[in-house]
């Protein structure tokens, strides 16, 4: 029922009366639908839902009384009007009539006049019947609710509210949100994304959107943080949208809570990380700081080649790491002052592995393995211990590659003194292409240039 156009249902067994109603009615402007008996009468008016129906009383198998008595017995019937057109004009049928349900009554032959006026006075009637019922339920269900429930016109004004929206967006009895436009209450920078998604549930585009801003504070309270899902409605029968304003301020705080712990815990994890590189280093009798050296010059040029920043935390974490699989090179092996016999370096080699063995067991350190695995392959694919060539070499392990070599020539070793920082560089520039990715080199470079390094000690 209530269509924008009034539905009216003519049911009369004979052809004739049927297009005698039709053509008494068409100039009303009704959508005018026709059934030829009871039991069609019955099935149309369950589809149709007609705004009103003139039933004729007189009609073979099944009367007009038994059609009226069933459709008052079914629900998405029981509410419609009946007008009952009958010849009989006596006060037993009229009495019948109405206790099967009928609203009034018409008399054979029927009076043009009479019957628009009845026909126009039910239907504003029962439609009026019917929005207020709908209007009293939505204000119950409005009132009750625990959110706040907006009624927003097509113009963007506040039509109807609750007391949970009136908590969130005024101060407790000052003023009135009736006709003042919603989008004024959120703060000034949200305002263009929620007219958007205003725009877009009113017009048809999307049945429903759904958005997280915030409301201005009252007085010199902070900024609310609210969802507001927005949803196309109809209010008293022209377009509007009905926004649900939900405050999420518990959500915010849960969320900063528990981005609070993930860098407790993350920071618990890197202070481990870096401890343990410190051990391996004091094992390795560098007092030097190389693992701190190398993690942040690998990061500065994993940035300057546009590397984001979730893998930098992962390449930080591998740099650190780079030689923990030497916990399994013997002290003779690792503090030969020498160069290594052929049968040493085999024992040296395995150190990756052992380091891809040990950190692929533990899951978040998984993302880092690439640079303790992969640091000492080359670029022409002559390094170990996959020899691998070129871009087979992920892209961490061959930035950490060049800034390895670059602290360990400029550091001070058992058996060799620091290199000068121009011997550094033209050793990174000479083994550009075949030890190193020259694009790495090119941007390692870049970044000496333009930054000024102490001596290593």
């Amino acid at each position: 029922m209530t269509h924008a156009v009034p539905c009216v249902l003519i049911v009369d067994d004979t052809p004739a009366a049927r297009k005698t109603l039709e053509s008494l009615l068409k100039t009303e402007g009704y959508r005018l639908a026709f059934a030829s008996s009871g039991v069609e009468a019955l099935e149309v008016a369950a589809q149709l839902k007609p705004d009103l129906i003139l039933l004729d009383v007189m009609m073979p198998e099944m009367d007009g009384y038994e059609v009226c008595r069933r459709l008052r017995g079914a629900p998405e019937t029981s509410q419609v009007p009946i007008i009952m057109v009958t010849a009989l004009d006596d006060r037993a049928s009229r009495l019948r009539g109405l206790e099967v349900g009928a609203d009034d009554f018409l008399t054979k032959p029927i009076d043009w006049a009479e019957l628009r006026a009845r026909t126009r006075t039910i239907i504003r009637l029962n439609r009026y019947r019917l929005l207020y019922a709908q209007r009293s339920r939505y204000e119950l269900l409005i009132r009750l609710s625990p959110d706040g429930i907006v009624m927003v016109s097509a113009a963007g004004r506040i039509l109807l509210t609750n007391e949970a929206a009136e908590a969130l967006l005024i101060p407790a009895g000052e003023g009135t949100l009736s006709g003042a436009p919603l989008q004024g209450f959120l703060l000034e920078a949200e305002s263009a994304r929620f007219f958007d998604a205003f725009v877009r549930v009113i017009s048809g585009q999307c049945p429903l959107e759904r958005l997280e801003t915030w409301l201005q504070g009252r007085g010199d309270a902070p900024p609310v943080p609210v969802e507001i899902s927005l949803g196309r409605h109809e209010w008293e029968e022209l377009p509007a949208v009905q926004c649900l304003i939900r405050d999420i301020t518990w959500r915010k705080e849960a969320e900063l809570e528990r981005s609070r712990l993930f860098r407790e815990v993350t920071d618990a994890y890197d202070v481990t990380i870096e401890t343990l590189a410190l051990a391996l280093e004091l094992r390795g009798r560098d007092m030097g700081g190389h693992g701190r050296r190398v993690a942040e010059m690998t990061v500065k040029v994993a940035r300057g080649m546009g590397v984001n920043e979730d893998e930098i935390v992962n390449i930080r974490r591998g740099a650190f790491l780079h030689d923990i699989g030497k916990i399994a090179i013997p002290d003779s092996i690792l503090h030969k002052p020498g160069p290594l016999s052929a049968e040493e370096w085999t024992i040296m080699r395995r150190h990756p592995d052992v380091a891809c063995d040990l950190l692929s067991q533990i899951s978040f350190l998984r993302p880092a393995t690439v640079i303790p695995c992969f640091h000492h392959e080359k670029w022409d694919g002559s390094g170990y211990p996959r020899g691998l060539r070129g871009e087979e070499i992920p892209l961490p392990a061959r930035i950490f590659s060049v800034v390895d070599v670059w602290d360990a020539l400029s550091s001070e070793r058992v058996y060799e003194p620091a290199w000068p920082e121009e011997k550094v560089i033209a050793y990174c520039r000479d083994h550009s292409g075949s030890h190193f990715d020259p694009r790495v080199v090119a941007v390692f470079l870049d970044i000496l240039e333009k930054e000024s390094f102490p001596p290593r000690g």
